[in-house]
């Protein structure tokens, strides 16, 4: 018998925050009205908490106006993790554009609970243009933030 190397874990543990950068090609392919789980997020628990769930939605808004996306998400505390107030970060990036969506904060979820949100933001048609542009390679950055309640 011996210690588990972290680098042999199936579900990692992580400090707060921690932040990934989650394909975000969907932003392209993904027809107005239509969502998106978003498959390539890790399994982990960020000091008690994981988020095991990602969907994206994206709005029925005309395209000359814009894009209004909707990020649900699903978020779960450990039973031995005490009460947490957990923070989330949402920003789009490709190459060197930047568009910060915005975040949720002070979700508060109880020892052994879950919570299921969403966040709703609009992109302007410039930044749609700037993420969608030929040989842009769009991403999702997720930052998770996680507070002792």
């Amino acid at each position: 018998m011996r210690q588990a190397d972290p680098s042999e874990l199936i579900v990692k543990e992580w400090h707060s925050p921690i932040t990934f950068d989650l394909d975000a090609s969907w932003i392209r392919t993904l027809p107005p009205g239509g969502s998106a789980s978003l498959p390539d997020l890790p399994s982990f628990y960020c000091d008690g908490v994981t988020l095991d769930r990602l969907i994206v939605r994206k709005g029925l808004t005309p395209a000359d106006s814009g894009v209004d996306l909707t990020i649900e998400f699903h978020l779960r505390v450990r039973k031995d993790a005490d009460d947490k107030l957990v923070g989330l970060e949402f920003t789009l990036i490709s190459g060197g554009q930047r568009v910060v969506l915005g975040h949720r904060d002070e979700l508060d979820i109880s020892e052994g609970d879950s919570l299921s949100s969403s966040a709703y933001f609009r992109l302007s048609k410039k930044a749609v243009a700037a993420l969608t542009s030929e040989g842009a390679k769009p991403q999702l950055r997720l930052t998770v933030i996680v507070r002792t309640d």
